[in-house]
């Protein structure tokens, strides 16, 4: 059994011959820098695309402006609410009166403006002569042309909007402040209205769209049965036509 030694590398004997095989750090560094650049490129590329801020948010909106003032209105009656005493002098005139303004201004903003532009939904109350009121709703006619950003500004807004102040009433009766319970629930009658009116404004469009839906599938099943017994009536007519000889019966014999 012969064992072949030309294959195996032989160490070096001196040190200039391992200085001449030494690695060039250089190449390697700059080898291991690219590869660090590479995967961190890659990394980058497959991040996942997030929202960084409520301004990113705002841009991607259909309607930026109208989704700017939906929250705008919302989030400076809160503030003027919680640091009202410093901006007023623990005046509690002046802060009920500057967060009814702005709640009102919220009020009409979205029913007037922002559910119109943002959900394509609108809503108002006419009251008749005899006293009774009819609410009267708007939809566009196609729901799915509705920006996913815009509906969900809308509606998380409005609803989180009513649960912060339904939570400051709560803690507000208990500490039975009846001024500020008062303000409270003046902006929570006004946000209620709002949510109230666009949800039966977006039952209403989903009924009538079903509706819709159900009539053109009837309709459109009942030319398809019409047709088809216009169809079978025809071949019966002609397939009484190709034998017009009158069949001939035996008599009937009564005993």
């Amino acid at each position: 059994m012969s064992l072949n030694l030309t294959s195996i590398p032989l160490q070096p004997s001196s040190p200039a011959e391992w200085a001449t095989q030494t690695p060039d750090t250089e190449d390697l560094g700059g080898n291991m820098q690219s590869t660090n650049t590479s995967m961190k490129s890659a990394s980058q590329t497959n991040a996942p695309a997030n929202y960084g801020s409520l301004v990113d948010v705002l841009q991607s909106a259909s309607h930026p402006v109208a989704a700017f003032f939906h929250i705008f209105f919302k989030g400076t009656v809160l503030v003027v609410y919680l640091v009202g005493n410093q901006l007023f002098n623990n005046s509690f005139i002046s802060i009920f009166v500057a967060c009814v303004i702005i709640a009102a201004f919220d009020f009409w903003t979205v029913k007037n403006v922002t559910g119109r532009l943002l959900v394509g939904l609108r809503w108002w109350n006419d009251i008749l002569e005899d006293g009774s009121n009819v609410w009267r709703f708007e939809s566009i006619p196609n729901p799915d042309s509705v920006s996913t950003v815009d509906y969900r500004i809308f509606w998380y807004s409005l609803y989180c909007t009513e649960v912060v102040w339904a939570l400051l009433a709560f803690v507000t009766l208990l500490k039975l402040s009846l001024e500020w319970l008062f303000l409270i629930s003046i902006i929570l009658a006004l946000n209620t209205s709002n949510i109230s009116g666009f949800w039966k404004c977006s039952t209403d469009a989903q009924k009538r769209l079903r509706e819709g839906v159900n009539s053109y599938v009837s309709s459109g099943a009942v030319s398809f049965l019409t047709s088809g017994a216009g169809n079978v009536g025809s071949f019966f007519s002609k397939l009484a036509g190709s034998n017009s000889a009158t069949p001939e019966f035996e008599p009937i014999s009564v005993v």
